[in-house]
């Protein structure tokens, strides 16, 4: 079913919409419990920003690897450049 080129767009699709769905999941339990940072005269916005965003794209990463493994087969080709690493790419 997977082969060839389409086992690098479902693992980068998942990473995707995993992330995608996520971020404004983590933005409002940010803001629920006071992870946010509010402005002053070091911050360039305006109002009181929510932080933790990086681990949404974490977590996307951790459902695009588990989606390339989860492929019969030698994966860490596709696992390592659908999720960015493409400086160890040679490394496999």
């Amino acid at each position: 079913m997977f082969d060839g080129f389409d086992k690098y767009i479902a693992v980068f699709l998942t990473g995707f919409v995993v992330t995608y769905l996520l971020t404004p999941v983590v933005r409002s339990l940010a803001v629920r419990f006071g992870v946010v940072d509010l402005p002053n005269e070091r911050r360039p916005h305006k109002h009181p920003t929510a932080r933790g965003g990086g681990l949404a794209v974490v977590l996307g990463i951790f459902a695009a690897c588990a989606m390339g493994l989860a492929f019969p087969g030698d994966t860490r080709p596709a696992v390592s450049i659908s999720t960015g690493g493409w400086p160890s790419f040679p490394l496999r």
